[in-house]
């Protein structure tokens, strides 16, 4: 608990002395430091020297400040505390509320007696004596945009850096396949006519070369950097937005071969009774109708997408395909941490799906037409 300490002048009575020369001589000759500190307020053309001090009971190391000692009464004058309020508990809560108030650079009627100035730099002073107060908006102006000392590391330029982008023109086919993907994902959901979205993602097998040390109490797991790389794999991930619904399956290889074997189980097994399926895809070359030619002839093509619609997302802008989100989901709760075979990660990979499917998550999606012209119409390319 913090109390306000007493020191022998105020033995005296309170001490309002008119300037800073009254107040030294009514000090002890010992306590010069805390004189200059308890005496900033004369500077500053303010009326009153009384000071305030917070003291540990324990430490005995004062709080703030180290301005002197004074009586509640004197403390109460200085803060602005009514008389019948100088109990301890009023005036330690006015003092620090004060103290708060001159760090972050706002000063009260007191003047700030005793407290460490703020370090926001200097100020000019109003026309009253008092010290301007400033908003975190007004920074910018006064310091600039990034408000911070112009020697500080973070504003050194960096010429080295740069940001890799991929930049591509909004041409008019662009458009024509943003607004076809954004009217399909504006449908409401049918039974009869999903809307399944569908992308892949690369993965690396990698084992630890030592076997981590588990946690325990006071001290966190521990995993060896080092670590054994067997091989890379490959997740095709389909997903029913709307329905909360999706189907992850894991290859060794992404080429046409195994993604018509993919489609081909999507279309005949999960989505059998299905009138017309409409898929979202990207323009990776082994997503066209080609490939299903290759691979099971037109004949057996023709008959296995007979009831499906493409819908490629334009070229450069993948985001339009709402798999990717459900890869970003996938990557975070199932697949951050190492896997050593792809046993283990098809494993875990169903049963991350089984649950998300138990749950029926869904996306939102809310970047509709209106919202495209809105951010890209001055990108247009007539």
């Amino acid at each position: 608990m913090s109390k306000i300490m007493r020191s022998p002048i105020d033995d005296q009575g309170c001490c309002y002395a008119p300037d800073r020369t009254a107040l030294d001589q009514q000090r002890p000759q010992n306590g010069g430091q805390d004189a200059q500190q308890g005496t900033a307020s004369f500077a500053r053309g303010q009326p009153c020297a009384c000071a305030v001090v917070l003291r540990s009971e324990r430490s005995g190391v004062p709080d703030h400040g180290r301005a002197g000692d004074r009586e509640d009464h004197c403390v109460a004058h200085t803060l602005g505390v009514s008389g019948r309020w100088t109990n301890v508990g009023a005036v330690r809560f006015e003092a620090l509320r004060w103290a708060l108030q001159v760090r972050h650079g706002r000063r009260s009627a007191g003047g700030g007696a005793g407290l460490f100035g703020t370090s926001f730099g200097a100020q000019p002073l109003d026309a009253d004596g008092a010290r301007t107060r400033y908003t975190p908006r007004a920074w910018p102006q006064l310091h600039g945009s990034g408000y911070r000392a112009t020697h500080t590391k973070k504003n050194y330029l960096k010429p080295w850096r740069r940001v890799m982008w991929c930049i591509g023109l909004l041409t008019q086919e662009y458009r024509r396949r943003m607004y076809n993907v954004l009217r399909l994902y504006a449908k409401p959901l049918r039974a009869t006519e999903p809307v399944i979205c569908i992308d892949e993602k690369s993965l690396q097998l990698v084992e630890h070369s030592r076997a981590p040390l588990p946690m325990d109490r006071g001290s966190p797991a521990k995993v060896d950097y080092e670590y054994v790389r067997k091989g890379t794999s490959n997740l095709f991930v389909a997903v029913e937005p709307k329905a909360g619904r999706r189907v992850v399956s894991v290859t060794e290889r992404r080429c046409k071969v195994d993604f018509v074997a993919f489609v081909q189980e999507l279309l005949t097994n999960n989505y059998a009774n299905a009138r017309r399926i409409h898929l979202v895809l990207d323009n990776l070359n082994t997503h066209f109708r080609k490939s299903f030619e290759d691979v099971l002839g037109k004949t057996a093509a023709d008959k296995l997408l007979r009831r499906v619609d493409f819908h490629y997302t334009p070229k450069h802008a993948s985001w339009l395909n709402m798999a990717e989100v459900e890869i970003s989901v996938l990557s975070r709760q199932c697949l951050d941490r190492r896997m050593g075979s792809r046993e283990f990660l098809r494993d875990e990979v169903d049963a991350w799906q089984q649950a998300r499917n138990a749950q029926r998550r869904t996306i939102e999606w809310k970047f509709t037409r209106q919202d495209a012209d809105e951010k890209l119409g001055r990108h247009y390319v007539s």
